[in-house]
């Protein structure tokens, strides 16, 4: 029987026996030729072994051959390893592209692979490139020496070139992919996580927000804050504005019942009416039960009353309370009604504070009794009714301040008035069924734009003009003036159509690239690329 390891010896006499022969099916196959794709499988794990493929396979072998009692497992090492590479060589020969690829491939899988050993990438581009250079030319080095063949010295000189492409590679490939990823995303987000979600929150409730807005880029805002000061551009820009307070107004006004454009007066009275009304027709079919939960919040506002308030008040809580205990076991719902509107005039009239907050109390524990006696048929419409004409409330004081004459709802305003309604801590951990809307508002609908005559403005102004006015103006004639002054006013209201057009407004907006840039998987990737393609540029 032949020995196994025949197969590296050279023939005796005549050519040279092709590497690829062991790849060649049997006689009288009809199969197709495997060489190929064993050549690209070989260059694959040459990529995920880093350039060490071909001695790996060597190694194996010739311990098998060693094993078998063929060859001293050193000259077995080196016939194999001259066999391995005269194959990888001719396939890098007959298919440079397809091994490229396969190496490129087999390096991105050993990088990917090493992704939770590396180091989280520099917040910036300048830090990026240089930890790209760094892991570059490490691998380039890396690479380089694996894959170069004879002894110490000349697998040295081949690191050191591979290192320097690496290095280089590693400085291109991040700045590439930067470039890259702007094309795609010229705006990268500049919203925290919060305000993110407050993005959505304003898509939800129907607030279109300008790309401006959706990114939290300077310049964006800069470049809207030019359109809203530009003759043929100030109108689409004011009705844009226009736009997002009547979209946001109509939320709000949404959540206290009122289906309206503005908050004036009138709309704001109508809907207080047609909840009182509400509120009348359920409270005449349903009582309000006295149970001890009442008893207990009646107690313990008589209780506060004798400690706050002066003797010659504590009296008109305990007339209130006493009014109520006097019904019995139940409170018909008319009366009900009548005494929480008495409870809230009598607050609202009151110049002692300690005062106004214990009838309010009172008037609260009447509104918690009445809900839990309220009838299973008409529970969801009083609790929906409640909720909105608390609301309804909020928008009201939000409406009393000096920037409301025109209807709209003021953010700030509002943002206030939702505080003062629940109270500051409550506010500050997002309680309140405004209190999502009033942050949109704050975050996104106040004037953030950059003030006038600053230089970014000034600058993108005469970009979006395209300086024709002035150029034209210069030795021209007082025709290329005119023309160059109309062409300075035309190119801006271009300029907006395709700004706020659905595919500017798209490619304006788009994040798919903006975290990939900054991302580990994506550093391991290019570093674990950089070996192979360090080594392949110094090949060629």
């Amino acid at each position: 029987m032949g020995n196994v390891f025949d197969q590296f010896d050279a023939p005796a006499a005549g050519p040279a026996a092709n590497p690829f022969d062991q790849f060649d099916p049997p006689a009288g196959k009809t199969m197709g030729d495997n060489g190929a794709g064993w050549g690209g499988v070989d260059s694959f794990s040459d990529g995920v072994l880093q350039g060490l493929g071909d001695e790996l396979k060597a190694a194996a072998a010739a311990t098998k051959e060693s094993f078998s009692g063929g060859l001293p497992w050193s000259n077995a090492y080196d016939q194999a390893l001259d066999m391995y590479r005269g194959a990888r060589n001719q396939y890098r020969t007959d298919h440079p592209v397809a091994a490229t690829a396969a190496e490129l491939g087999g390096g991105l899988a050993t990088g990917l692979a090493a992704t939770p050993f590396m180091p989280a990438p520099a917040a910036g581009l300048l830090g990026r490139i240089g930890q790209g250079a760094a892991t570059g030319g490490a691998a380039g080095a890396l690479y380089g020496f694996n894959d170069g063949e004879g002894g110490a010295v000349d697998r040295t000189k081949n690191a050191l070139i591979s290192g320097g492409i690496g290095f280089g590679t590693g400085v291109a490939l991040p700045a590439m992919v930067a470039g890259g990823a702007r094309a795609i995303s010229p705006g990268a987000s500049r919203l925290t996580p919060e305000e993110t979600r407050l993005a959505q929150v304003a898509a939800d409730n129907g607030i279109a927000l300008t790309p401006g807005q959706q990114t939290g880029s300077k310049v964006l805002r800069t470049v809207e804050s030019v359109f809203s000061g530009l003759p043929l551009t100030s109108s689409k820009q004011a009705q844009i504005v226009g736009n997002q307070q009547t979209a946001f107004n109509r939320a709000i006004l949404a959540r206290a019942g009122i289906d309206a454009d503005n908050a004036a007066p009138d709309v704001l009275a109508a809907g207080k009416g047609a909840l009182g009304q509400q509120f009348n027709d359920l409270a005449a079919r349903n009582n309000v039960a006295l149970d001890n939960p009442l008893l207990d919040a009646l107690s313990t506002v008589q209780q506060n009353a004798q400690k706050a308030l002066e003797p010659d008040q504590q009296p008109i809580i305990a007339r209130y309370i006493d009014g109520i205990l006097d019904q019995g076991d139940q409170m018909d719902g008319p009366l009900y009604q009548a005494t929480r509107s008495a409870l809230s005039r009598r607050a609202a009239s009151s110049n002692n504070p300690e005062l106004a907050n214990n009838l309010r109390d009172i008037r609260g524990a009447l509104d918690d009794a009445a809900a839990r006696s309220i009838s299973p048929e008409d529970a969801d419409a009083w609790n929906t009714a409640r909720q909105q004409y608390g609301n309804l409330k909020t928008v009201m004081a939000a409406m009393n301040g000096p920037h409301a004459d025109s209807g709209n709802i003021p953010p700030t305003q509002l943002r206030q008035a939702v505080a003062r309604s629940v109270g500051t801590d409550a506010y500050a951990t997002g309680g309140g069924d405004l209190n999502d809307l009033a942050r949109v508002g704050s975050a996104f609908l106040r004037d953030k734009s950059t003030v006038n005559g600053n230089v970014e403005r000034t600058t993108i102004a005469h970009l979006l003009t395209g300086g024709l006015a002035a150029g034209g103006m210069e030795g021209g004639g007082p025709i290329a003036a005119a023309l160059a002054a109309s062409a300075g006013l035309a190119l801006p209201k271009l300029l907006q159509l395709a700004y706020y057009s659905k595919p500017g407004q798209a490619f304006l907006t788009n994040q798919l690239t903006s975290d990939l840039t900054r991302s580990s998987p994506l550093a391991a990737a290019l570093a674990g690329v950089n070996g192979p393609t360090a080594a392949r540029i110094a090949g060629y």
